[in-house]
């Protein structure tokens, strides 16, 4: 299992930092502050071994329910994957190496994460 506590961007986030004006790079800069916290969570865990296809579950603890469970999972597991590609836990993040994702959510208003297992491909 892969925890991760670095807060993430949902996808609504996402879209208003693309559209802004004058600052179009604010959504890189960032994602990129969040991928490197990220990068060293990762580095702090033992690397999983990867099958591929790859099929995850993630298990989304959110601190209240605020926002769409669509929106935390989609801007959040773009960056999650994209991440584990940079660090090199995968080789990439296509059809080749992500099988199938099921997402699952609860609250946790302490300690808010995503919890990342793996499981083989069937």
């Amino acid at each position: 299992m892969i925890i991760i506590r670095t807060p993430l961007l949902d996808l609504n986030t996402i879209i208003a930092l693309r559209g802004q004006r004058g600052h179009g790079f604010a959504y890189g800069r960032a994602k990129k502050a969040i991928q490197e916290a990220i990068y060293w969570e990762l580095k702090a865990q033992i690397k999983p071994k990867f099958n591929q296809p790859q099929d995850f579950i993630f298990h989304w603890y959110c601190k209240n329910k605020k926002k769409d469970k669509d929106n935390i999972s989609s801007g959040g597991r773009k960056l999650l994957l994209d991440t584990m590609v940079m660090a090199k836990w995968l080789p990439n993040d296509g059809w080749t190496e992500i099988g199938d994702w099921e997402d699952e959510f609860s609250i946790d208003k302490d300690d808010p994460r995503v919890e990342i297992v793996l499981v083989d491909h069937i």
